[in-house]
């Protein structure tokens, strides 16, 4: 295939995080230069030798025009920057926001910025799943205090509570629970920060599905199915540790094609489901449009999304060859599993002896991965660093709570 790039081989990654990591090392691996902006949650791609450069810049979200003019100007003094690619939905939510004040920039390697916008609004999603007969929890929204005593009327408890915003958060959390009057009377909302609402599901119970694809003019031409099998939340939200890819499920794969007709889309994304293991019911979740969390499955079983994407906007032309990736890969994300072990020990919500049963589970798993969300013995220190990181926290958390005399109250 004709290099869409041509003599201009540099990429600017935005969110170092770890799915930034993967497509360091990926796109690296085929002759790109990569450069990644500093700001993230994960603070990995320094540790890299994939990366040649970290760009230094203003937070997109609080800052936004100044992150603009800083980004024009890093443009301009990197004449072989030929792509901006934004990884984190933080950018990826920026860009489509902001498309008409980027002229003069080099492409910006997403979706088509309308779907983005579709994909990323949670009421417009269930409301497009519910249309596609789709199956759901019962669902509904509330955007005032009493707005939510009336969902909670109508839907009962127990409930999960999302806010509306994909990057905002209820009490530091993407999803809360409730089960009960108590846990309800705790929670605190602040309705100013979210103020687009919150949208309230009956909870369903199931393990959650990962459909990763690409897609070209509605049509799905790569497809993997992955199960979570432990996440970094002990109520099951949050972000998977581990898992594992499977056989596509007949029913999953027709849902998953249904709304990707529906969104005509053309790119990559992830779409999630919520699967009851004894009756086989399935609730949507949700479709990400981007690079997902966990980016190092789908690469290692071959779906190369990011070089998807990179040619889908580049060219126009992206390989659109099917392909179906493979059963069996085991992946684990240990410095996140042993974060989570960490919170839930510092919480109260597990024992001593529970957090030392999790912590063997992480190293179980870990040691019986194909593939590692952050570690890579061709590029080991991003993933070692994480672990340094997590562990000495860890350590102090648990020497701390064994010192603890039982009367302190403490």
């Amino acid at each position: 295939m004709v290099d869409p790039i041509g003599k201009n081989r540099t990429i600017l990654l935005l969110g170092n995080y770890r799915p930034a990591l993967t497509l360091a090392r990926t796109l690296s691996a085929n002759g790109y230069k990569i450069i990644v902006g500093t700001q993230g949650c994960d603070h990995c791609c320094e540790h890299s030798h994939f990366v040649s450069q970290m760009w230094d810049h203003s937070d997109c979200t609080e800052h936004a025009s100044l992150f603009l003019k800083e980004l024009d100007h890093f443009s301009k003094v990197q004449p072989a920057l030929a792509a901006i690619f934004p990884v984190s939905e933080t950018y990826v939510r920026f860009f489509a926001e902001n498309s008409r004040h980027l002229p003069g920039l080099p492409p910006v390697i997403m979706m088509d910025k309308l779907l983005v916008k579709k994909c990323l609004d949670k009421l417009f999603m269930m409301q497009l799943a519910k249309e596609r007969c789709i199956p759901m929890a019962e669902f509904t929204v509330a955007r005032t205090a009493d707005e939510l005593d009336m969902a909670l009327d109508q839907l009962g408890l127990p409930v999960v509570i999302r806010p509306l915003g994909s990057v905002s958060r209820l009490n530091g959390e993407k999803a809360i629970i409730v089960r009960n009057k108590t846990e309800l009377d705790f929670l605190d909302i602040d309705w100013q920060q979210n103020r687009e609402g919150l949208l309230l599901q009956k909870e369903f119970s199931g393990i959650r599905h990962n459909i990763y694809f690409a897609a070209y003019e509605g049509r799905i031409v790569r497809y993997l199915h992955a199960v979570i099998t432990r996440t970094d939340r002990t109520d099951g939200t949050g972000l998977a540790v581990d898992g594992i890819t499977v056989e596509p499920d007949v029913e999953l794969r027709r849902q998953t094609n249904s709304l990707v007709k529906a969104l005509n889309c053309s790119g990559i994304g992830c779409a999630q489901y919520l699967v009851n293991e004894s009756t086989r019911e399935t609730s949507f979740l949700e479709i990400n449009p981007r690079i997902a969390g966990n980016h190092a499955v789908p690469e290692h079983a071959g779906l190369e999304l990011g070089k998807f994407l990179l040619d889908l906007v580049l060219t126009g032309k992206p390989d659109l060859t099917p392909y179906t990736g493979p059963a069996g890969i085991r992946y684990s994300w240990m410095s996140g599993y042993l974060v989570t072990i960490k919170t839930s020990l510092g919480n109260g919500e597990i024992s001593i002896g529970e957090a030392l049963r999790r912590w063997r589970s992480a190293i179980t798993s870990a040691l019986g991965a194909d593939v590692h969300m952050m570690f890579s013995w061709s590029d080991p220190l991003p993933g070692l660093n994480a672990l340094w990181v997590a562990i000495p926290p860890l350590w102090r958390r648990w020497r701390g709570t064994k010192n603890r005399h039982p009367s302190s109250g403490v």
